[in-house]
């Protein structure tokens, strides 16, 4: 049987020292900014990967690594800040492209049963549908102008929007005058 090399039980060769027992790291995750791996990370972005998935990868810094290269002063933040907007603006774009595709996917939609009788797969349906709507409400919030909700404030042509400005005696709160839509005063003409 061989004899287990410790700290408490040290080679015959060898003094322990505190430098020589402490455990040798392999390296954690690269806290590091280089462009190689910013690169990388926005491109997958691009591509439609979340950045859960591409940081869960071997070699990929933390979340909060990637959080601090965005928000904290470095030389490299403005850079790196233009870069992660552009990929998050073309996985946005990816996403709503990708929102056509899984609509038209009729795969899994049906199933037959033991009987041999066709039957529509409701749960594959309503996770086709999450999926969509997932991708829709994430690209409205990356591109609002472009995949977000539109709010117009009109009239119709019965009853169209009119502004109104009116002047106010402010001791008494009573309406002493208008203004026009060119911001003349209507009751001096």
């Amino acid at each position: 049987m061989e004899d287990i090399i410790s700290a408490e039980n040290p080679p015959d060769n060898q003094e322990i020292t505190p430098e020589s027992h402490k455990p040798k790291h392999k390296g954690g995750r690269p806290s590091m900014y280089t462009k190689k791996l910013a690169n990388e990370i926005c491109e997958q972005l691009s591509k439609g990967r979340s950045l859960n998935k591409i940081l869960k990868q071997d070699g990929m810094p933390s979340s909060t690594t990637v959080m601090k290269w965005l928000w904290r002063e470095s030389k490299y933040k403005e850079e790196f800040v233009k870069q992660y907007t552009r990929a998050r603006q073309e996985q946005a774009e990816h996403w709503a492209d990708e929102t056509i595709d899984i609509a038209d996917e009729k795969e899994g939609d049906y199933y037959t049963n033991e009987k041999g009788k066709k039957l529509v797969d409701h749960e594959n349906i309503n996770r086709s549908r999450l999926r969509v709507d997932t991708r829709k409400w994430f690209a409205s919030k990356l591109l609002p102008k472009k995949y977000g909700d539109k709010m117009t404030l009109a009239g119709d042509a019965g009853a169209p929007l009119v502004v109104k400005l009116q002047k106010f005696k402010l001791e008494e709160g009573e309406v002493v005058g208008s203004i026009d839509e060119k911001g003349k005063d209507k009751d001096k003409e």
